[in-house]
This record gives C-alpha cells, structure tokens and sequence, in this order.
C-alpha cells in the first residue's frame, strides 16, 4: 500500500492564525454585544418574563463560550501538525545528509 503525504506546513499555519486573530476576535465581539443587547432590554422590560428571559439568555452563555474552547483545540490541532510536519522534513532530511556519499 502506498501513502502520499503532501503537507503545505505554510498553510496549517495561515489556517491556524485565520481562526485565532480574525474570527475568534469577530465571535468574542458579536457574542458580547448580542448579550449586551439583550441585558439592555432590563432597562425597558422588567417582569417575571423578562427575568426568565434573562435567566434563559445566561443560560446559554456556557455553549456560546464553548465555541472558544473548541476553536481552540483546532487552533492547537493544526500548529502542532505544522511543527511536526516540519520536524519530521527537517529530520529525514538530516538523514538523507548523512548517509554514505558511496564513495568506496
């Protein structure tokens, strides 16, 4: 059985920074003014349905923060590919440099 394995180390790393800068900044941002919003309405909306609102809402506070958390793993699957990608070239490539020239 033959394996192909062809890795752009480049890539995963331009993957990895693209999830960690741009979109988990945009998601922090969004989430916090969705819940900012939300929490507004307590200005305007008082009741026992707008504390269960309220209850609800920060409820799922927790899944909404678990994305990160995720992202991260991602995030941290994809740099350690890259590094052991590399290491792996850098490594055999080593090898090939000190094997025999076969000069006899």
């Amino acid at each position: 059985m033959t394996v192909r394995i062809d890795v752009d180390t480049t890539a995963l790393g331009t993957a990895s920074s693209g999830i960690s800068n741009a979109l988990l900044a945009d998601y922090q941002q969004a989430i916090g003014r969705l819940y900012g919003n939300l929490h507004a309405t307590s200005q305007t909306w008082r009741g026992a349905d707008s504390t269960a609102f309220a209850a609800k809402v920060d409820s799922g506070r927790p899944s909404l923060d678990g994305v990160r958390e995720v992202a991260d793993a991602y995030i941290a699957m994809l740099n350690t590919a890259r590094t052991s990608y590399e290491s792996t070239q850098t490594g055999v490539t080593e090898m090939a440099r000190k094997l025999p020239s076969g000069e006899i």
